[in-house]
């Protein structure tokens, strides 16, 4: 397959767009440019091209979970439904969630606490909390 074109995306800093000779275009990021050093009028290998689609769908998977997490706290489970929910693999969304955990900015003990203090100030009894808990997707560990 023929890289047609690269150019740096408008909309999101560090990421890349990669125009294919199939019509096709791959988002990808700028580490992952200098990775797979692609340039203007390269031709990916079929092996190439698959690692490449991979790398493009881990990395905006990661990118999705960050923006997720972001925007409200959630449960590990809660993330990875709605990162399969738009498209991506258990597997992608697994990592991702994996990933965030790594560098702190997914915790389901941390949701757990603030979940409790939350429905606790709302005057729900302990039943009640557990119930919310497990819709939230709260391991049971962490209930108490």
């Amino acid at each position: 397959m023929r890289v047609e074109r690269v150019e740096a995306s408008k909309h999101k800093k560090g990421r890349v767009l990669v125009f294919l000779g199939d019509g096709a275009c791959l988002k990808i990021t700028e580490q992952e440019l200098l990775d797979f050093g692609l340039r203007s009028g390269d031709e990916l290998d079929e092996e190439t091209l698959k690692r490449l689609k991979e790398a493009a769908g881990v990395s905006n998977t990661r990118a999705a979970a960050a923006d997720l997490i972001g925007k409200r706290a959630m449960s590990r489970r809660d993330l990875e439904r709605k990162l399969q929910e738009k498209g991506a693999s258990e597997t992608e969304a697994r990592y991702a969630a994996e990933w965030l955990e790594a560098i702190g900015a997914l915790n389901d003990a941390e949701y757990a606490a603030a979940l409790v203090r939350h429905y606790s100030r709302l005057g729900y009894g302990p039943a009640r909390v557990r119930e919310k808990l497990y819709e939230k997707g709260v391991p049971r560990e962490l209930w108490e």
